[in-house]
């Protein structure tokens, strides 16, 4: 990312929530501001990619499983759909305890596939796009179940492709 990007993206919140926080805070606290944000610039930056990171995820994820269970007659698509929505149900310590018991440095998938690694920021991001999947899909889907599937097929009989139709039909909705 280029400089005048990250300092557009990271610096326009982080000067609304200092500003914010300047009004909010007493002196102390607006000292204690301060020094996060000249001695902690690594771990600022760290959690804003995190989050970017696990908000794009999940989000294509979202809008994968919501497309494919809209386009698609999928086997056990209502088994599915509470599988998608499970993590609702599971409190967070539980899943990632899960996560670190099957993919952990003896988990029971690692075992069976050397060379898994759930340790460091890819694991991270994918326990977090797992356990906020349903925040992505429970919107998605209810769009999905809102579309007309006769203007999609009408935008297809017209000449437009599957794709077309998606852009042009589906996608402005």
């Amino acid at each position: 990312m280029k400089g005048w990007v990250r300092a557009i993206v990271v610096g326009i919140p982080l000067l609304a929530l200092a500003a914010w926080l300047a009004t909010a805070a007493s002196p102390g606290g607006r000292a204690a501001l301060w020094t996060i944000l000249t001695t902690q610039r690594p771990l600022l930056w760290h959690t804003l990619c995190y989050g970017l990171g696990v908000a794009a995820v999940a989000t294509a994820l979202g809008w994968a499983l919501a497309h494919v269970q809209f386009q698609y007659r999928v086997p056990g698509g209502r088994a599915l759909r509470l599988l998608y929505l499970a993590p609702l149900l599971v409190p967070s310590f539980t899943f990632a305890m899960g996560l670190l018991i099957l993919l952990g440095h003896n988990g029971v998938v690692t075992s069976l596939l050397p060379g898994i690694e759930v340790y460091g920021p890819v694991g991270l991001i994918v326990a977090g796009t797992l356990c906020r999947l349903p925040y992505a899909y429970l919107p998605l889907s209810w769009a999905y179940r809102r579309l007309d599937r006769r203007q999609l097929e009408a935008a297809v009989a017209l000449g437009a492709g599957s794709g077309g139709a998606f852009r042009r039909a589906a996608l402005p909705r």
